[in-house]
Formats: structure tokens, C-alpha cells, sequence
């Protein structure tokens, strides 16, 4: 079992991640214990993308985006700026 990276996981689309956390659920109790600890690994990082969608980099400049166009203030590090 290889291990996924975020930044990996927050470039597939929802069906891929959903496709990749069928996959592993179903070879994980065949995998020998310290892939099982990998395969774990990276339903949680699959879990972490789907549940904070907002944190993907593609919404990130969806929104920069959108605040230009309408003249909002630009996000910041800090909050609004």
C-alpha cells in the first residue's frame, strides 16, 4: 500500500477519492500489518479531503477569483484585508 500525500489527495475528484477509499477498505484486512498502518493512514487523509472540501487550493482561487471580479477585499493570512 502506498501512502498518499494531501496535497495528492486534494487533486482527485470526489469520485476518485471515493473510488480510492473503496479500494482500500476492501484490501485492507489482506494487507500485512505495517500496510494496514498506511492503508489507515490514508483513509484518514481521504476522510480529512472530504470533509474540509473549502481547504482544496482549486476553491482558494475560485474565491480570490470571485472577490476580484465583485471588488471584495482580497483574503489574507490574517482574515480579511
Amino acid at each position: 500500500m502506498r501512502a498518499y500525500s494531501l496535497n495528492e489527495l486534494f487533486r482527485l475528484t470526489r469520485n476518485e477519492l471515493f473510488e480510492l477509499h473503496a479500494k482500500i477498505v476492501t484490501e485492507l484486512l489482506s494487507l500485512p500489518e505495517d500496510e494496514q498502518v498506511t492503508a489507515y493512514e490514508a483513509l484518514c487523509r481521504i476522510r480529512s479531503v472530504l470533509a474540509h472540501p473549502a481547504k482544496h487550493p482549486a476553491i482558494k482561487a475560485i474565491e480570490r477569483d470571485a472577490a476580484n471580479l465583485i471588488g471584495w477585499p482580497k483574503p489574507t493570512a490574517g482574515g480579511i484585508g
